[in-house]
């Protein structure tokens, strides 16, 4: 098996032959075996290795160089006024002089695939000669292959036809020059490029063989779709089109996916962009139980994130259009909720960014309904990861309280002091309630993970142990109070604070109002501009 690799004007060229048997050997036109016999005399080459001989006029001499792994090859010939011819051979049998990347004296092959390479020299006069063979691209201390950034790669699974849409954004290396080798396993991802052109020679017969059939001018033109081996290594270059449709996908696999760039001015130099893996399965919803709250995280590519749950109305219950859904989105970012029944969008919420009750009058017992949730739009991408939701049959959820309708948690009376007063509408429900005001110092010099709301915090017992918890004070619901306010005692002047106002049923969970966050001026006592508030 062999496999002669090159860019053609630009385009990505792949070129192999399978020596399996003989009816292969008349369909590969390059697979002419030379007489070895003829050229008696043989030099061995070794990676690192130099020679320096003299040759007659009309002498051939063959150097040969055996390797057991595939990796770039170059082959340096030097002699006065180029008097020497060169031919080169694969495993004694493949004449790759024709596909070879001839640079003035040099023999380039990005990727030279484990095997026997012999060189036949043909002086054209007495001359002195110099073969030096090295191991390394030409190119591989090029100084900016350290500044290359990262691409972004997104997918989609169309798992009916069994098949995944691969998307990257272009290098910004080279955008002219560079193209694009996509390489995809089931296994790992691969160290560097020609050890996937060889893994995916040694395991990949038919297409081997299909490339060996193939006109060598059209050997590469670009395929829009490509089916694939799932249990072996593919390559698959795609010129410069930043997208690829890949077809055969086995369900229910994690799929490694490695973005190669192969730069066409700088004889062929490969530069891994990005590597990834990806989970070709269906989105399983998560499933929604009276009166819990159930956490998902949104999963996806980035432009594709979304998370799923489903739930199922007993077909028994007595109750009709009392379905209430609460929504948690847990770091404050905007998001949007769609509710379906039967394929059917019943529902739609947008901009969610606090704790939501969203009623659907039109749902039935029997009925299953699906709320898919996803960022409201491209800033909340990198933010919005989790939610929470609630689902309940009676109007009223059993462990948690009812929120007012506004959430939001402000101050309140003289600012005159260092011990702000902080308020919020009380909540409307008929039960025992209890509020609870929980402070979390943050840090002056350096960013944590308490800078971010999260609303799905766990503000129970364990609260304390939280290395930036600062005070919790809890007091009971005032009957028929048109606020609730309390003061934030013993803060410390020139420090900021992120403050969370509960609620939550004696004995049940809390439920969050809107995040505060407060800054303490340093000369508070003194100054009447002392406290600075951000709502978050």
């Amino acid at each position: 098996m062999c496999i002669i690799w090159f860019l053609w004007l630009g385009s990505a060229v792949l070129y192999s032959c399978v020596s399996a048997s003989a009816a292969l050997d008349s369909l590969c036109p390059d697979k002419r075996p030379f007489n070895a016999s003829v050229v008696g005399n043989v030099r061995q080459l070794y990676i690192g290795s130099t020679l320096n001989f003299t040759m007659e006029k009309n002498e051939q001499l063959r150097c040969s160089l055996q390797l057991k792994e595939s990796i770039p090859l170059v082959i340096k010939v030097t002699s006065p006024q180029n008097s020497i011819s060169r031919r080169l051979f694969f495993n004694e049998t493949i004449n790759m002089t024709k596909h070879m990347r001839m640079q003035k004296e040099n023999v380039v092959l990005p990727c030279a695939t484990n095997g026997q390479y012999d060189l036949i020299l043909t002086s054209k006069k007495h001359s002195f000669v110099r073969v030096e063979v090295l191991g390394r691209h030409p190119s591989w201390n090029w100084r900016l292959l350290n500044e290359t950034n990262p691409i972004r790669v997104r997918s989609q699974n169309r798992m009916q036809k069994k098949q995944m849409i691969i998307k990257w954004s272009k290098s910004k290396l080279d955008i002219h020059a560079m193209h694009y080798c996509i390489v995809i396993n089931t296994k790992a991802s691969q160290k560097n490029f020609c050890a996937a052109l060889q893994d995916s020679l040694n395991s990949n017969t038919l297409q081997s063989k299909r490339n060996c059939l193939a006109p060598i001018d059209n050997i590469w033109v670009r395929q829009r779709e490509r089916i694939i081996d799932p249990y072996s290594t593919n390559v698959i270059c795609t010129g410069m089109k930043p997208n690829q449709i890949i077809k055969g996908l086995v369900p229910n696999m994690k799929y490694f996916i490695d973005i190669y760039g192969v730069h066409s001015k700088k004889q062929n130099l490969t530069i891994l962009l990005k590597s990834t893996s990806v989970w070709f399965n269906r989105t399983h919803p998560g499933t929604l139980r009276d009166n819990l709250l159930t956490l998902g995280k949104m999963s996806g590519s980035k432009r594709d994130r979304e998370a799923i749950f489903s739930y199922k109305i007993p077909p028994t219950s007595l109750s009709r259009g009392q379905v209430r859904f609460l929504v948690l989105p847990c770091s404050g970012s905007q998001i949007d909720v769609k509710i379906l029944k039967r394929r059917q969008r019943i529902r739609t919420e947008t901009d969610i960014y606090k704790p939501t009750y969203i009623p659907v009058p039109e749902a039935n017992p029997g009925d299953r309904l699906i709320l898919r949730v996803k960022p409201s739009n491209v800033d909340e991408f990198l933010h919005a990861n989790r939610v929470g939701i609630a689902v309940s049959m009676t109007g009223l959820f059993k462990h948690y309280p009812e929120l007012p309708s506004n959430t939001s948690v402000f101050l309140s009376g003289s600012y005159r002091n260092c011990d702000p007063k902080i308020a919020w509408y009380p909540s409307q429900d008929l039960r025992k309630i209890r509020y609870c005001v929980i402070i979390f110092r943050l840090p002056n010099n350096s960013r944590s993970s308490m800078d971010e709301t999260n609303y799905c915090l766990d503000f129970g017992k364990n609260l304390i142990e939280h290395p930036q918890f600062y005070e919790q004070t809890c007091h009971t619901a005032n009957r028929g109070a048109q606020m609730e306010q309390t003061s934030l005692l013993n803060l410390i002047p020139g420090d900021s604070y992120l403050v969370y106002v509960t609620s939550h049923l004696v004995g049940h969970s809390y439920l969050p109002y809107e995040s505060l966050k407060v800054n303490i001026h340093q000369h508070c006592r003194n100054n009447t501009d002392d406290v600075s508030v951000r709502a978050i």
